[in-house]
């Protein structure tokens, strides 16, 4: 018989997870407005596994690497949680060294442009309430070598490692979740994985 007789909830280790895809999808959809550049922006996944085709456009996948805990006692525990954030962008023309040239501009772009959300003011604690995310740092940018994709039209990958110091809830606590970050992103579900959409 089981001896837990209440539901556990997801972790906050998750709920950080899909809040870092829901603030880069709101925000890079909102500069993509604001400075009237579709490339901008692109579809964002979680824990997506399937490859990326080009006919997908600019892609983002968000995954939780590693977690590490420690002063854990009866009632609270601290994580250290590493997440990946990948980028896959492609240019729209033929292959060329002008297309290598125009695909590393739109990257290195939509990285930096994450990378500066993401130490945002306004985001020092992911919109979470108090006692969720202690700090949140950007620890890495990283690019793949243009050598390495002669055969793959041109498409270039970047990737930010972002790390999190959090407060992990006990099985009988009710995750805190976010307020007052308002947004019309939402959860939805593809062949590819679990994407967040604009649903305006």
């Amino acid at each position: 018989m089981a001896e837990l007789s209440y539901i556990i909830p997801e972790s906050n280790l998750e709920e950080i997870r899909d809040q870092i895809a829901i603030i880069i999808k709101t925000e890079l959809d909102n500069q993509a407005v604001l400075q009237t550049d579709d490339d901008l922006t692109g579809k964002v996944f979680i824990e997506r596994f399937t490859p990326v085709n080009k006919s997908e456009g600019t892609v983002i996948n968000v995954y939780i690497n590693q977690s590490e805990f420690s002063q854990q006692t009866q009632v609270t525990q601290r994580g250290t949680a590493i997440f990946y954030i990948d980028f896959y962008c492609w240019d729209e023309q033929i292959v060329s060294e002008e297309g290598y040239f125009r695909t590393a501009r739109k990257l290195h772009r939509l990285v930096m442009l994450v990378h500066n959300i993401l130490h945002a003011p306004q985001f020092n604690k992911l919109t979470f309430d108090a006692g969720v995310v202690y700090n949140r740092t950007v620890t890495r940018v990283q690019f793949d070598s243009p050598a390495n994709n002669a055969d793959l039209n041109y498409a270039r990958m970047g990737r930010l490692t972002l790390s999190i110091d959090f407060h992990n809830q006990q099985l009988h606590e009710v995750p805190i979740t976010a307020s007052g970050y308002d947004t019309t992103v939402k959860l939805d579900t593809s062949e590819e994985g679990y994407t967040f959409i604009n649903d305006n």
